[in-house]
């Protein structure tokens, strides 16, 4: 995928960025993956998901097992309540769609597996739970930042926001790390299904 297309860019500093928010959510899901030593694990920020779905279902031996994980970036539940941020992120998730990514793309795992020739396939959720005074809480509402940071320019040159909106969207994030009763949810789509 070239820079252009992805939203998180490439350079080392946003590189650095998603090292930590894979810090803050890998380990769960290899606890979910369960692998076997001889296991190949693991691909992310495909452009066709259901082409990649369907070679995966190909190769994979008789019996096998595909255990995927997504978000739905709409999941995003802070408190206290954050407003200007959740309009600029609704934008931001247009801006992905813009950009051939889906943003929303975790609530679409059935049917992704389903139409790839999965069978048995499960669903279930891994929550994402961070809150004032626990050691992930500044990292994760650091992440949300970055996010916001990252997409600016492109924010700003496909109007989707204007740039008091991200200052504002950025600001209440800012008083959300400072809040002694802040707290945030989210939750990733997992899926599994067999060959």
């Amino acid at each position: 995928m070239s820079q252009a297309t992805y939203i998180h860019g490439i350079d080392p500093s946003e590189q650095a960025k998603l090292a930590e928010l894979n810090r803050l959510t890998n380990r769960s899901f290899v606890q979910f993956l369960n692998p076997p030593p001889d296991s190949q694990v693991l691909l992310e920020q495909v452009a066709e998901p259901l082409r990649v779905l369907r070679e995966m279902q190909r190769v994979l031996r008789p019996g096998g097992k595909i255990f995927v994980q997504e978000n739905n970036i709409q999941v995003n539940v802070l408190y206290p309540d954050c407003p200007h941020f959740n309009r600029l992120w609704q934008r931001f998730a247009e801006l992905q769609q813009m950009l051939g990514g889906d943003a929303l793309i975790g609530k679409k795992l059935l049917p992704l597996l389903t139409e790839a020739g999965f069978q048995n396939i499960q669903l279930s959720i891994q929550p994402e739970v961070h809150y004032a005074g626990c050691p992930t809480f500044v990292p994760w509402i650091e992440n949300l930042i970055e996010n916001i940071r990252s997409a600016e320019k492109e924010l700003l040159s496909r109007q989707l926001a204007a740039m008091d909106e991200i200052c504002q969207g950025v600001e209440d994030l800012r008083r959300l790390i400072d809040d002694k009763a802040g707290s945030a949810f989210f939750y990733w789509n997992r899926a599994s299904g067999m060959k």
